[in-house]
């Protein structure tokens, strides 16, 4: 072996059984500095890097070495160290850097360079917002955006600019004064309000165009440690040279690495006698038991009721992976999941409440006493010296109604048809007339959504228990960490499998966000309960990637997995459809194919359906014919609107995967009329940096002479078609040549929508933007951005100038840059083209009268009247009208889509509690306006309970003076038993009929609070 430096010292370690207890926590690891982990491949690589992350976090046994300050960095071979990496390298503390032997030889940014590109930033400093605006944009790849909800994008308004920087976990606002920079903080992303004030920082370059570059050992010195096995070692030795502190040599460390040295345990969903058994059967085996639980007083009052004692209960508020059995160390880690198996629904509740869009100026909105309306603006208003804002509304004849900023939930943003019809506003309005004929109307048709409901729950279905110990194997196999989102949808999947009512469960999430692992899970949990699992894709290229997906996973399990589409020779297609029959195929993937008459299924128990916009009405109809009793799995990244209104009325369940993969960026999207320039240097550009082009033509009759355009225009780079029409073989051959890098650029037609993952496809060239849907443009420039490297999609025009719906698609897709924006894009797609078929022909003319948010309302509504038979009481419209100025103030909440966004959200609040919580997530302190407008809103909470119609200020004039007297009206005639024991508190009310009157002065100081506690008071003695 070469001579290690003096300065360099090696220590061997054996036994890879210990790696997660001790071998990859040697003593250094504590040590301020680097620590490097050289691994074999990728898959080991994120597999370490989901167990270390674990491992790194838990403080339960002092035993051991525990790092729970460190940065993880995981490099994957072959691709550039980010900026971020790079600066963790540099000047974090404690880091891990996950990585290959093969990356420990390339070269990196030049450290000085970088050093260069850093811009420190503290309070007080004087900066130029134009110039620094322009730098992030030019030299350190920020994206300039309306809002910066996503890394690696940034905002600018007047003196504010925010921006999210990769280092930060939410966005921050840097607002300056002149030149001068007086404050910084970081932002809630749901609700932009503050979360921390900083005095300094640092902005890191989100990407760099920066070409100096150095060798790797450049970096490495005396806070760099390494753990490397000795095969890998061997292989590599120049890396002994480089400057180490120490290197740790394991054996077969590469081997071990990649099999499961650990367990899951199994879940035991409240069953708290098996898990008190499991409990007593691990101790008995000299096991610590260490539990980590968001409610360690929950867990401890379960411990001592089952009389159990455990070795440690950690508090941990943000746990989300399952926990571990180390057989080797005889170590449990338990988690909330395992032993309650509890949702965590919070997320999708919030999820829910996101897809209705905002309201902007210059949309239509409804308002549910006077509907439809142009929304103009907002605008402050001055009476008796007291300010007042009010939402601005134009109907007919531009008659303009002024909605008190209290009342904003009776307004929702239109959506219907593009351009619908303004009502009049008042006695002559039409308005009245349409409500009362389409409650009608939908009486019908909740009794028939309910009898369809009401059939299917009746339905019993094959109830598919779990097999704990298999699917753990499988859940074990898989190299990535579950987002979240992903292990919400999987949880809720896998328990509607358990039930005997078949399941209908729509998993939505945006291309490449892990829908595919879900549906995997589910097929295994069917086959380990001996039911065939039908697979649907609308794509034979779709199908060859499920099939390829499935079959690696599945490798090493005793599952028989099919595929049918026009790829499959005739002779094999009957093969397969015999084995079908006889059960020995598990899962068939296949297109339409499926739903053909010659199959005959032996226990279908699963249907999985994969973007089924693309699915006709005809096979919609036969899929429902193949088993009314089998479960069906919908996967979907931009849901059509009729499936997105189903599964937000609860008529049908829904998981939302909503969180990005770790280091996907959003891709930059362009739209230009058509340009052979453009063309030319765009391809160029990805060619030079190894990369490959889908070029989208979607004229298959003249496909051929542009491919020889192409060409002509650039005889170097290699080119090749894909289109439906071409043999099935030679598809197949095409697509092979273009994965493993034969062909630079495929010209294609839209045949590469679905399927296709291709990390190494970074450029998307859509020649003829203009004559496609939003969804179908969204789906496809899905087919790029799939690894870390920042991808480019250009839509080109060939019309002079973009004209009605197709500009509103193309803009609308510009502006959905974000990762994971399929649900905008949906909702975007319903506001362009109109709500279309959502409940069927026969609803979607009344629909598009009162628009899609109150129509589901009503729905849902009417559906609830008659599952119950009660006529629910609505809550009271109760105005009020206050001598006290109520707002949330414009300098004090500078964005102005949050600010409209809250009024609406408060001003809906139906509980002292929600509202309460709405409030607390508004910036501190409160000025007076936003503590006026609490008060309000709380007062009007009350009011409603009480019956209480209106609560208002009038001032009269007595004698030679000015008096405000305070009227309360009730709904009906007052309780005079409840007068006598009010004027028993206040003698100075006055009453009549169904009035409440008090002059203002007669009331203590704090007159709202002593109002509010009025209120209460009739409302006890109401309850």
């Amino acid at each position: 072996m070469t001579q290690l430096p003096k300065s360099v010292k090696k220590v061997t370690i054996s036994g890879a059984d210990n790696l997660f207890t001790k071998v990859l926590l040697p003593p250094s690891f504590n040590n301020p500095g680097v620590f490097w982990l050289c691994l074999a491949n990728d898959f080991t690589i994120k597999r370490v890097a989901t167990l270390l992350s674990w491992w790194l976090h838990n403080k339960g046994d002092s035993s051991q070495t525990i790092i729970s300050d460190n940065e993880i960095i995981v490099w994957p071979d072959k691709e550039k160290l980010t900026p971020l990496q790079l600066y963790h390298l540099l000047y974090t503390k404690k880091t891990i850097c996950l990585t290959t032997a093969n990356n420990l030889n390339s070269k990196i940014l030049d450290g000085e360079d970088f050093k260069q590109q850093l811009i420190s930033l503290h309070l007080g400093d004087q900066y130029n917002i134009i110039e620094l605006k322009k730098t992030l944009i030019n030299k350190h790849g920020y994206q300039l955006n309306t809002q910066a909800d996503q890394p690696g994008l940034l905002a600018v308004r007047g003196f504010i600019l925010d921006i999210w920087t990769p280092q930060l976990n939410s966005p921050l606002r840097i607002e300056f004064d002149g030149l001068k920079i007086v404050s910084m903080q970081t932002l809630d992303i749901v609700d932009k309000t503050t979360k921390q004030n900083l005095q300094n920082t640092i902005i890191i370059p989100y990407t760099t165009s920066s070409v100096i570059k150095q060798s790797l050992d450049k970096l490495i010195n005396q806070r760099h440690a390494l753990l490397i096995s000795e095969d890998l070692l061997a292989q590599n030795k120049i890396i002994e040279n480089y400057s180490w502190q120490t290197i740790y040599c394991q054996n077969s460390l590469a081997e071990d690495l990649t099999k499961p040295v650990l367990e899951q345990p199994i879940s035991w969903a409240g069953n708290f006698n098996l898990f008190a058994k499991y409990l007593r059967e691990q101790q008995r085996q000299q096991y610590k038991i260490n539990i980590i639980t968001q409610d360690k007083v929950a867990i401890t009052a379960l411990l001592q009721a089952k009389k159990l004692a455990v070795d440690n209960i950690l508090e941990f508020h943000d746990f989300t992976i399952p926990g571990i059995v180390d057989h080797q160390q005889k170590i449990v880690y338990l988690t909330d999941w395992h032993i309650f198996k509890v949702a965590r629904t919070e997320a999708i509740k919030q999820a829910k409440k996101a897809f209705w869009p905002e309201i902007n100026k210059k949309d239509y909105v409804v308002h549910r006493d006077h509907g439809i309306a142009q929304f103009t603006g907002m605008t402050i208003q001055t009476v008796s010296e007291i300010e007042r804002e009010y939402f601005v509304l134009e109907y007919l004849a531009s008659d303009k109604l002024y909605l008190p900023v209290e009342q904003a939930d009776k307004i929702t943003k239109y959506l219907g048809v593009a351009q619908p019809k303004i009502h009049r506003l008042g006695s002559g309005s039409s308005w009245p007339q349409i409500i009362r004929k389409l409650k009608q109307d939908i009486i019908k048709l909740a009794q028939e959504l309910l009898n369809l409901y009401a059939r299917r729950e009746m339905t019993k279905g094959t109830p598919l228990p779990p097999h704990y110990a298999e699917e753990n194997k499988l859940a074990f196999d898989f190299p990535y960490q579950e987002t979240p989102d992903q292990s919400e949808a999987l949880e809720q999947t896998l328990s509607d499998l358990t039930k005997s009512q078949p399941m209908d469960r729509l998993v939505c999430g945006d291309v490449g966000f892990g829908k595919t692992e879900i549906a995997l899970r589910a097929a295994w949990r069917a086959a380990l309960n001996d039911q065939q699992v039908v697979l649907l894709c609308p794509t034979t290229i779709l199908v060859q990637q499920h099939y390829d997906t499935f079959a690696t996973r599945f490798h090493k399990y005793p599952i028989q997995i099919g595929l049918l589409s026009r790829f499959v020779a005739k002779k094999k297609q009957n093969d397969i459809i015999a084995e079908i029959a006889t059960g020995k195929i598990n899962i068939i993937i296949g297109t339409h194919r499926l739903l053909s008459k010659d199959i005959i299924y032996k226990d279908i128990g699963l249907i999985i359906i994969d973007e089924e916009q693309q699915f006709g009405v005809k096979d919609k109809e036969k899929l429902k014919e193949l088993k009314t009793s089998a479960h069906i799995l919908t996967l979907s990244a931009t849901p059509i609107p009729r499936t997105l209104n189903l599964g937000l009325s609860d008529l049908r369940d829904i998981s939302v995967i909503a969180t990005p993969p770790v280091g996907r960026l959003p891709i930059k999207t362009q739209i230009k009329a058509f340009n052979e320039e453009l063309i030319k240097k765009v391809i160029r550009i990805e060619i030079a940096r190894n990369g490959q082009v889908y070029y989208l033509y979607n004229k298959v009759e003249t496909i051929e002479p542009q491919l020889k355009h192409l060409k002509k225009l650039m005889p170097e780079i290699s080119f090749a078609i894909v289109h439906g029409q071409l043999p099935p073989k030679q598809i197949a051959e095409t697509m092979h040549d273009f994965d493993t890098g034969k062909i630079d650029v495929l010209l294609c037609s839209t045949i590469i929508a679905n399927g296709l993952d291709l990390p190494n496809v970074n450029t998307l060239i859509v020649d003829g933007a203009q004559n496609f849907g939003l969804a179908q443009l969204y789906q496809i420039r899905g087919r790029i951005g799939r690894s870390n490297i920042q991808a480019h999609a250009y839509f080109l025009y060939h019309a002079n100038k973009l004209k009605g719906l197709a500009k509103q698609r193309l803009l609308a897709l510009q502006q959905a840059e974000s990762l994971g924006s399929g649900f905008q894009i949906a909702m975007r797609d319903m506001e362009i083209r109109g709500i279309g078929n959502i409940l069927g022909k026969e609803q979607h003319g009344q629909a598009s009268l009162v628009g899609l948010t109150l129509y589901n309302e009503l729905v849902h509504q009417t559906i609830a009247e008659i599952k119950s038979g009660l006529i629910p009481t609505p809550l009271l419209d109760t105005t009020i009208d206050l001598p006290i100025t109520i707002a949330l103030p414009k300098d004090w909440l500078t964005d102005e889509v949050s600010r409209l966004k809250y009024y609406q959200l408060l001003a809906s609040s139906e509980t002292e509690e929600e509202l309460e919580q709405h409030f607390a997530k508004l910036p501190k302190p409160h000025p007076q306006p936003v503590k006026n407008l609490k008060s309000v809103l709380e007062l009007k909470i009350l009011a409603q309970q009480c019956n209480i119609t209106a609560i208002d200020a009038n001032r009269q004039k007595v004698k030679d003076d000015f008096i405000t007297k305070i009227t309360i009206t009730f709904k009906d005639e007052l309780d005079y038993a409840k007068v006598k024991l009010l004027l028993d508190f206040n003698p100075a009310w006055q009453f009549k009929d169904n009035e409440l009157k008090i002059d203002l002065n007669k009331l203590n100081k704090n007159w709202l609070l002593e109002l509010k506690n009025t209120l209460s008071f009739w409302k006890e003695r109401s309850d």
